[in-house]
């Protein structure tokens, strides 16, 4: 009787700790000692490939098992930063707490996920102008399960059932997202799809139905943008607007070329 006892209290005790809340604080209280492992500088080139202007910084770390923890991006226009984005991540690689920073605009949104185990369930997002706070968004996240492996996930508002939004992504049995869809009123306002091919770079195409325009960006095998084309849809053709060209220099820089 005692043997079946510990058994339960074992296994009570290892589902607690599958589901257990992770703890936010103690993500970035991590994350902020640990050194930065990577600074990368998305640089814009010109006609003549001379160096134009530094656009983005961006700066990563990592924990041991080299999964991406912590991020800050700094985004540059005419040598001003105008805005600062800084992520955190679980050590599953879920992005947990966010601040975002338009520095002109005085503005700044804050967005906190809770995660328990493996994934996220629910997140709220603050936005605030001048330290006031504006509106806030309080989202569910719900799973769907092919076997073990997560096949769909639908993200909608929590507790607002005024709110018309939804938000649809589908995965395919390598945990990959192959289409993700934004629904208002259940008619899709805008879809992505991933193609992936042997070589294991990808592209995806970004259609926005509203401002009838489409996306082009392919990537290589470690997620790099490579290029980004953009179209306007013409009654029922895609018009080309403009391509633009990534380049990985011998720093581990990115430069940007317009084609």
């Amino acid at each position: 009787m005692k043997k079946e006892l510990y058994l339960l209290i074992i296994l009570v005790l290892q589902g607690c700790q599958l589901n257990q809340v992770t703890d936010i604080s103690k993500i970035i209280e991590n994350a902020d000692r640990l050194p930065v492992k990577k600074s990368i500088y998305e640089i814009t080139v010109d006609s003549t490939n001379s160096i134009f202007d530094t656009v983005v910084e961006t700066k990563i770390k990592q924990n041991d098992g080299f999964v991406k923890v912590f991020e800050k991006k700094k985004f540059f226009k005419e040598k001003q930063c105008t805005s600062k984005i800084i992520s955190y991540y679980s050590d599953n690689g879920n992005l947990v707490y966010e601040k975002t920073e338009l520095v002109d605009r005085k503005f700044l949104s804050v967005f906190k996920a809770v995660e328990e185990g493996k994934t996220i369930k629910t997140s709220k997002s603050i936005n605030y102008i001048n330290g006031k706070i504006i509106d806030s968004t309080f989202l569910s996240y719900k799973y769907f399960y092919f076997g073990n492996k997560i096949s769909k996930l639908v993200i909608e508002p929590l507790n607002d059932v005024t709110s018309n939004f939804k938000k649809v992504i589908s995965y395919d049995d390598l945990n990959r997202v192959t289409v993700e869809c934004s629904l208002f009123q259940n008619d899709t306002i805008s879809k992505k799809i991933f193609f992936y091919n042997k070589e294991k770079d990808f592209k995806s195409v970004f259609y926005d139905y509203k401002k009838k325009s489409k996306i082009e960006t392919k990537f290589d095998k470690d997620g790099q943008i490579i290029s980004e084309e953009s179209f306007t849809r013409l009654q029922s053709d895609y018009i080309r607007k403009d391509k633009v060209i990534y380049k990985k220099n011998k720093d581990g820089n990115i430069l940007i070329f317009s084609d």
